[in-house]
């Protein structure tokens, strides 16, 4: 047997890596790096002109020699302090070439991938489809060294040829792959592994984006599996994608896929396995687990009841509640996918502390994802009931600028805005809809909303009710919202949602589901179903230290597996186990810190630099959280950030970017995350960078309120004024009254507690008392708006 302490691993997929055994090999140069990488491509020997010329073009003969023999020198020292007393010789060094000694004990992941392509082009010349168990594991072997990219996020820069050559690679390598995880996902498939051949499509897709073909097998997997919701939102991916990269729509043979899945029954199989409980195998060296749903089960049916009861014109108010972390949204999400396989209507938003001021942000979301096709949109409501709706989607009037102005008395100020039309839209909207099927409405975090959204969902459940519309609303929120009674209301402060629900109450009784921690026995029961061999202490003993709280318990498992004391074990069929390392004493080397934010802390530290100020602005910046903003807020290179980020995805502490109407966005796995993050980064960095963090969005074209967000958490007081001012008038536009009175208050302290060098001019001044004064009398508050009055006279 091979001494893998001898055995040198080169990954070329994703961010360069050598180790030799279990330890990385670092080197001094760049271009140490690359050359061993090059030499690694071909085994044979290159001559040392070759390289010479590839790697210093732009020096002279003398000087290029000189810089190749030094190069070899760090490579040779690099190898020899790596392998320490384990003496061997992993170049082959000729005076007139050099190369990688074959004989050496080397690992080269391309070899890998090389061999499964090799096997799956000969698989196609031969014309066999479902063949192949035999295969599977080489092809499962190469799939699993899909890291990313060829040398992704590497390049030298002042060597054009070198540079060239990994370009032309990487397009090489990311073809070979895609054909890997074509074949192993159509083995897969063919046997029945449905749950193992959506993962490789998942793969596949993830690798190429615009791959309808991939699309398809994916969707063709669900629905054989059962999924039919899943199935769809693989079409809907696919629709967004190729709509927002190419500006086209999928191709007949795809949309023909989705309108079978959409009509025919779901197929069962008796020897499908189940998924429920599938565990993602680990990425990197840093495995990770993935989400885990267990228990829940009057909860769900609760959810179908109430689904049931809306979908025969009674109209369904469900909300669900819990602390931060219990397993809201996973819930809802499983819902949800039960419901597509109704043939629901789904519209989606969620609510975020950043946008908490910014008017009808949640339902704008919603309705921007579904309002995909303008024909369509136009067919339902027709030009006048679409026009107020500009107001919110500036977008429809992009693809028709002859819808009619909406009526906001823009000309008249002094007349109360007008909100009768533009809530009517959204309501004659939904109905129209919900005629095609039942909606269902999710509205994540409610606790985050603001004052418009609560006022127009209250008249929605009024009117969806008058019309015995099918409709769910279901949202989450954080139990402290629904409990606790906000005191007298300070500048910004969010809206108080117990008094709101109290008003509720009169139209329609919401059903409330508290989600509770996970008992003893499906605590016991969820973590034994992952281990192998089942160890019953330690299953209690982690119930003991979580009181089965699932973010704490998902997060102290993550924290187990990157202390080693979890190792991952992949079982026959595909899936993965976890073994606990009977060496640790449950007592004491197992011991995790005692509350979650501690568990996440203790994670977070082992994160590099770079990773974690990556992690830090995405706490900043909370959405949406693109690469590119990520970089500018945290001031990290994009060379540099590119391995951060795939350290973060590994960790399992930020999701891949699912593509969306505007661009790619990572996502924090968990609320209850991000907080603590955002915490972790203290006051200095984070008054940085929101800084940064206004200045990036501001130039993106944001809206005013979130940029008043940012304004006020970096504490830049001239920002504020500026800011506060635009996103009230803002408000005032889109009838959001009680927002717009909110953001001028905020400019009028900064007012009252601005120095004279401070203080803004009078035509700002003016401005400020004329609006705030209208805000006023636009929301009933006369003596308000008198005073306002007042201080415009006392200007002159």
């Amino acid at each position: 047997m091979a001494d893998k302490s001898r055995v040198l691993k080169i990954f070329a997929f994703g961010p360069p890596e050598v180790r030799l055994g279990e330890h990385l090999v670092t080197f001094p140069t760049r271009k140490t790096l690359a050359m061993l990488i090059y030499l690694a491509n071909e085994p044979v020997l290159y001559s040392r002109d070759h390289l010479a010329t590839m790697f210093w073009p732009e020096a002279t003969p003398e000087r290029s020699y000189a810089s190749l023999r030094n190069t070899l020198n760090h490579l040779q020292i690099a190898l020899r302090q790596a392998s320490d007393l384990v003496k061997t010789d992993y170049l082959t060094v000729t005076r007139n070439s050099l190369g990688l000694n074959s004989d050496a004990e080397i690992e080269f992941d391309l070899q890998i991938v090389q061999r499964a392509y090799e096997l799956a082009r000969s698989d196609r010349s031969n014309r066999k489809s479902g063949e192949g168990s035999a295969r599977v594991p080489l092809l499962q072997s190469a799939a699993s060294c899909q890291r990313g990219d060829f040398l992704v996020g590497f390049s030298l820069g002042d060597a054009p040829e070198f540079d060239d050559w990994v370009g032309i690679q990487r397009e090489v390598w990311h073809r070979r792959l895609g054909l890997i995880l074509d074949r192993l996902s159509e083995i897969q498939f063919a046997q029945g592994e449905f749950a193992g051949a959506t993962e490789t499509v998942a793969q596949w897709v993830a690798l190429d984006r615009l791959n309808e073909i991939a699309y398809r097998r994916k969707m063709r997997a669900h629905f054989a599996a059962g999924e039919r919701g899943q199935a769809l939102e693989t079409y809907n991916t696919c629709l967004f994608a190729l709509e927002a990269a190419l500006g086209i729509k999928p191709e007949p043979d795809t949309v023909a896929l989705a309108e079978r899945i959409r009509s025919q029954p779901t197929p069962t199989h008796s020897h499908q396995r189940s998924s429920a409980s599938r565990l993602n195998p680990p990425n990197t060296s840093g495995a990770f687990l993935g989400s885990l749903f267990t228990g829940r089960i009057t909860e769900h049916q609760s959810l179908e009841n109430s689904y049931w009861l809306a979908a025969t014109g009674r109209p369904q108010f469900v909300v669900l509640s819990g602390e931060a972390g219990i397993g809201k949204t996973h819930l809802a999400d499983k819902f949800i996918a039960w419901a597509s396989m109704q043939g629901v209507e789904l519209l989606r938003g969620s609510a975020y502390e950043s946008s908490s001021r910014l008017p009808f942000h949640p339902l704008v979301e919603a309705l921007r994802l579904r309002f995909k096709h303008k024909n369509e949109t136009q067919d339902l409501l027709g030009d006048v009931r679409l026009s107020p709706l500009v107001q919110l989607l500036p977008e429809l009037r992009e693809h028709d600028p002859d819808l009619p102005s909406p009526d906001l008395a823009e000309t008249h100020p002094e007349e109360k805005v007008s909100q009768a039309g533009f809530y009517e839209s959204i309501i004659q909207y939904t109905f129209a809809l919900s005629k095609q099927a039942p909606i269902v409405m999710f509205l994540d975090d409610l606790q985050w909303t603001d004052s418009a959204t609560l006022d127009l969902l209250q008249y929605a459940i009024r009117r969806w009710r008058e019309l015995a519309a099918p409709v769910l609303l279901l949202v989450s929120l954080r139990s402290e919202a629904l409990h606790s009674v906000i005191q007298p209301q300070q500048i910004g402060s969010p809206p108080d949602l117990s008094v709101w629900f109290s008003r509720i109450e009169r139209e329609l009784k919401p059903v409330i589901i508290e989600l509770e921690p996970l008992g003893e026995q499906e605590t016991v029961q969820l973590v034994l179903s992952i281990l192998s061999p089942p160890v019953v202490d330690f299953a209690q003993w982690l119930y003991s230290e979580t009181r089965g709280q699932p973010f704490y318990l998902m997060e102290t498992l993550k924290d187990l597996l990157e202390r080693g004391v979890l190792s991952p074990k992949r079982k026959a069929e595909g899936e993965w186990s976890f073994a606990l390392d009977v060496m640790h004493d449950l007592g004491q080397a197992v011991r995790v810190p005692s509350t979650v934010h501690a568990v996440i802390s203790s994670r977070l530290n082992r994160l590099s630099p770079n990773a974690f100020s990556l992690l830090a602005a995405g706490a900043v910046l909370e959405q949406p959280i693109t690469f590119k903003h990520l970089c500018a807020v945290s001031n990290v290179t994009e060379d540099l950030a590119l391995p951060a980020i795939d350290e973060l995805i590994s960790a399992r502490l930020l999701l891949e970017p699912e593509q969306t109407v505007t661009a790619s966005a990572y996502t924090f796995t968990n609320d209850m995350l991000r907080d603590v993050v955002y915490t972790e980064a203290g006051d200095a960095r984070r008054r940085l960078f929101h800084q940064r963090a206004l200045e990036v969005l501001e130039a993106a074209g944001a809206s005013a309120a979130v940029l008043a967000h940012h304004a006020l958490a970096a504490g830049l007081d001239q920002d504020i004024f500026r800011l506060s001012m635009d996103a009230g008038r803002e408000s005032l536009r889109i009838s959001a009254v009680k927002e717009a009175i909110v953001h001028f208050e905020l400019a009028l302290r900064f007012v009252q507690e601005a120095t004279y060098q401070e203080m803004p001019d009078e035509t700002n001044l003016r401005d400020l008392y004329y609006q705030l004064g209208r805000a006023y009398k636009l929301s009933g508050q006369d003596e308000k708006a008198l005073k306002m009055e007042a201080e415009l006279n006392r200007l002159g």
